[in-house]
């Protein structure tokens, strides 16, 4: 019999650290707090986002997500689906 090796945190199954990817995007459009929470909502409902920050100031959506599940891709679609663009098509690692 297997050892259930999972670690939950609040009902939530912990990511291995070595599957956790982190990645900041350049967004154009946002302009309030509402611009924020609305790209918030749309890339968090995306399967394997952990966190997701908007800052309207800076222009940057920062994802901490399981890249077993779920690639940068999906991500700028995701923002592309909220209305607000990628500036150049660009992201960070």
């Amino acid at each position: 019999m297997g050892v259930n090796t999972e670690r939950r945190f609040n009902g939530a199954v912990a990511v291995p650290a070595d599957q956790v990817e982190n990645t900041t995007f350049a967004v154009s459009g946002m302009t309030c707090t509402s611009c924020e929470d609305h790209v918030r909502h749309g890339v968090s409902s995306l399967n394997g986002v952990i966190d997701v920050t908007a800052d309207y100031a800076t222009g940057k959506v920062a994802v901490r997500f399981d890249r077993n599940k779920l690639g940068a891709e999906e991500i700028r679609q995701a923002i592309d689906e909220t209305g607000y663009k990628l500036e150049n098509n660009e992201y960070e690692r």
